[in-house]
């Protein structure tokens, strides 16, 4: 055990012991303001991932943004982006805040921040968030209003390949074999599974 976290406050938190590991990380025991007892990653605490059981979120009033009339949608989506980055009890956290997909540190501050970026750079009602690079967080040069088939399609683009040890995206691995990456999308999206696919390419 490298530090001693026993004591510290974290946000919301207040460890009480080291809990050991779980799967394969350090962890621990932690009393949140409201009184929820947990186990927390030790790499949540100091980078401020975690900073509360989740009620921190629920305890804050509504957001609000210059009275706009459709800003409840934006609220919405803007509350689920904080939710599955930060709450550890979101059914998306796994996918999300345990993989290091973050907020920047302006959009989580401000709610305001984040409606001007949106309504600047073409949020509609039929439009959702997407993040362009899905390694990385949610900020202003990482992020674009799209439909639903369009960020699904871009997850696909996502897509990665090992081929003799090289990572390769679907697109990659379609031109090296003289494919169109439209046609391996298609493959992918019906479900296609990576190793059919580069058994399917190699054959061409």
């Amino acid at each position: 055990m490298d530090r001693n976290l026993s004591g510290q406050t974290f946000g919301r938190w207040h460890v009480i012991c080291y809990a050991g590991k779980n799967n394969g990380y350090k962890v621990w025991m932690c009393v949140c303001d409201c009184g929820t007892k947990r186990e927390v990653r030790e790499s949540h605490l100091l980078d401020g991932r975690s900073k509360s059981c989740g009620c921190l979120i629920h305890d804050k009033p509504s957001w609000n943004y210059k009275g706009t009339p459709d800003r409840r949608r934006l609220n919405r989506i803007y509350g689920h982006m904080i939710h599955r980055c930060y709450n550890e009890g979101s059914e998306q956290y796994e996918r999300y805040g345990a993989r290091g997909v973050s907020v920047c540190d302006e959009w989580r501050e401000s709610f305001d921040i984040f409606a001007d970026w949106a309504y600047k750079n073409g949020y509609a009602h039929d439009l959702t968030i997407d993040r362009i690079d899905n390694s990385k967080g949610y900020s202003p040069d990482n992020c674009r209003w799209v439909t639903i088939a369009e960020q699904q399609n871009n997850k696909t683009n996502n897509v990665v390949f090992f081929v003799n040890g090289k990572r390769k995206t679907a697109s990659q691995v379609a031109r090296e074999a003289g494919v169109k990456p439209a046609t391996v999308h298609q493959w992918l999206r019906r479900g296609m599974s990576k190793e059919t696919v580069l058994n399917r390419l190699n054959a061409n």
